[in-house]
């Protein structure tokens, strides 16, 4: 099962394509979207944030 996070840290995404791995220790914050309810609350979450 796949697993949908948002990561954010600098350069975590730089020259990275779908599917690539990102370097673990890069990671700032990473919202995870367990179920629909966690995936809404951190949506709302990051609509507030300044990224």
């Amino acid at each position: 099962m796949k697993r949908q996070v948002i990561a954010i840290g600098k350069g975590i995404g730089f020259s990275k394509k779908e599917g690539d791995l990102i370097d673990e220790s890069k990671n700032e914050t990473v919202f995870n979207f367990i179920n629909e309810e966690m995936k809404k609350m951190n949506l709302e979450i990051l609509n507030f944030l300044d990224i």
